[in-house]
């Protein structure tokens, strides 16, 4: 553990990694959690979300073993983060109107 304090790049990749574990857990978390606010069956929205957790795990591990494990990372940081966005910016134009 003191080899990432004490070796100036492996402590930036090392913070860089800190950073993205805490900020995804976080989404993945707020957003499971957060179902009580639709207006489905929350033990309905439970199972299908624990069902589409099989081919994302599935697919996650066929694009990391036929790709780089950094690009398959990135490309889904980036399509998260989209996704995110463009939803935040639907509730709130949906609010608005």
């Amino acid at each position: 553990m003191f080899v990432l304090v004490l070796t100036p790049g492996l402590r930036l990749k090392a913070i860089v990694v800190f950073y993205l574990w805490i900020a995804s857990s976080t989404i993945y978390y707020g957003v499971s959690l957060n179902s009580y606010n639709l207006s489905t069956n929350i033990y309905l929205y439970t199972f299908l979300g624990g069902l589409l957790e099989i081919p994302a795990f599935l697919l996650l591990w066929l694009s990391t073993t036929t790709l780089a494990r950094k690009k398959t990372f990135a490309v889904l940081f980036i399509i998260c983060g989209v996704s995110i966005s463009l939803l935040a910016t639907l509730m709130l134009l949906l609010q608005e109107g």
